[in-house]
Order: structure tokens, then sequence, then C-alpha cells
């Protein structure tokens, strides 16, 4: 298995599924951290943008995933389900695709 900041994905499982999360392989934000420790260079839509050259794939549902409040819930399940489905896909491929990319470049395989 593979993530985009798996410290986060293993909380959020825990909290919300009550599952441990096991076998984690690699984690493409700490991925970005080894080959370019810059800040505001890790997140997963960035590094969509600099290895793929998509420049947005999320503002189609953007407005349901964002909160103005501190740790408030979002407005997820409002999302068009179309839409959530296209942006899960597409997160999941590029974060996938990205993962192979990096553990080539750092000699990870």
């Amino acid at each position: 298995k593979t993530g985009h900041n798996m410290k986060f994905e293993t909380a959020w499982s825990k909290v919300i599924l009550g599952v441990d999360i096991k076998g984690w392989l690699f984690d493409s934000m700490i991925g970005a951290h080894v080959l370019d420790n810059r800040k505001k260079t890790t997140g997963l839509k960035f590094q969509t943008f600099v290895n793929f050259g998509v420049p947005d794939y999320s503002s189609h549902i953007k407005q349901y995933l964002e909160t103005d409040v501190p740790n408030g819930k979002n407005r997820v399940y409002e999302a068009p389900k179309n839409q959530l489905l296209l942006y899960n896909g597409l997160d999941s491929l590029f974060q996938y695709r990205l993962a192979q990319i990096q553990m080539k470049k750092i000699g990870f395989e």
C-alpha cells in the first residue's frame, strides 16, 4: 500500500473506521520531502502538477471539501456523487503514479 501522508491516513482510518492499517510500503509525501525539501512543494496537488502537468483536478469539488472553521466538518456528503467519484479516482491514480516515480528516483524498488 502507498499513500500520501500515511500518518494522517493511519490516524483517520483508526478514528473513523476503527482499523489499523498494516503493511504500508511508501509515503509519497515523504518521497516529495526526500526529493525536494522546500516548503509548500510536497502536497499531492502540487506534485501532480509538477510531475504530470495537471494544473487542477479538484476545483469542481473544492467547495465540498473545505470548511471555514478550524477542524470543522466539510460538506463532502453533499457533493454530486459523480464529481466526488471522479475526484477520488484521480486523487488515487495520481498518488499511485507519483509513488512509482518517486520510488524509482530514490532507488526504493
